[in-house]
């Protein structure tokens, strides 16, 4: 069954109407995807608007159903802004960290912060992929196509990578506190050397940085829900940064701001942002 990722099933601006909905994965590819989503945008006469999209440690593969082809996008290490397109049509496949391996055995770093057309990376099956999903006649026939075609391709997972597949889902959704790499080491029985070869190839950052992005998402899901007063530097310290001073250059180095400005820009965060009663970071 289909889901709304935020808000309502369209947002409409004017004469723009944006439709995201997103699909979870079959039980099997669980470990893997993350889920399926659409997006449509459509508009008239209006200009172009954007949103703002956060590092969460996957990769996707976008389909583009106007026929304008595949893309691979890459892990990203900072916040980007993506711009809406007239007639946008998009399906697209969002694996979990490290779980699109499995599936392409491509080298995520080579992608980290960029994409690259599929037909460069993928073999020939990606394009006829999207002939098949072009002539979807609904969404959840996408998603079950979608989830028939990976089935089919999961080739097999050693036991090494489902084993850091699983740890990589430990902290991702489980919200499993560990900030610096050393805590990780005993946790998952590698070697540091082990370990930052299976992040690079397989997720294309480096265990330091992947932490350093979670321990930002963890801190920004407790912010949503304070109401009072901000205590800025008890919340950089309770999520395991050394001082307020480490916490901006970290905030400041994924999302591009300051932790008020980004708080005053995001409308599911600001809703809890008073700049007259919250003190300032």
């Amino acid at each position: 069954m289909a889901y709304h990722n935020k808000g309502q099933p369209g947002c409409e601006d004017g004469v723009n109407k944006l439709n995201y909905l997103e699909f979870p994965p079959s039980s099997l590819l669980r470990p893997f995807v993350q889920c399926y989503w659409m997006m449509r945008l459509t508009y008239s006469g209006a200009s172009p608007s954007s949103h703002q999209v956060l590092p969460d440690g996957c990769m996707d593969i976008i389909f583009d159903l106007r026929g304008e082809g595949v893309e691979v996008i890459g892990t990203m290490t900072r916040a980007i802004e993506i711009e809406s397109a007239s007639g946008l049509d998009l399906c697209g496949i969002r694996f979990k960290p490290g779980g699109i391996y499995p599936f392409t055995r491509i080298d995520a770093s080579e992608f980290t912060d960029n994409s690259a057309p599929a037909n460069d990376v993928l073999d020939s099956w990606i394009h006829m992929t999207l002939d098949e999903l072009a002539a979807c006649q609904t969404d959840q026939k996408r998603a079950d196509y979608l989830n028939f075609l990976l089935e089919n391709r999961l080739v097999g997972c050693d036991q090494m990578d489902f084993h850091f597949l699983k740890f990589l889902s430990d902290i991702s959704e489980n919200n499993r506190f560990v900030s610096r790499v050393e805590q990780v080491l005993p946790m998952i029985g590698m070697s540091q050397r082990t370990l930052e070869r299976h992040f690079q190839r397989q997720v294309g950052i480096s265990a330091k940085k992947y932490l350093s992005i979670f321990r930002l998402r963890r801190l920004l899901r407790e912010l949503g829900k304070i109401e009072s007063p901000i205590e800025w530097t008890n919340l950089a310290l309770r999520h395991g940064y050394y001082d307020q001073a480490h916490f901006i250059h970290e905030f400041k180095g994924i999302t591009g701001t300051t932790p008020t400005h980004f708080l005053l820009r995001d409308p599911t965060l600001s809703n809890f942002y008073n700049t007259n009663s919250r003190s300032k970071c």
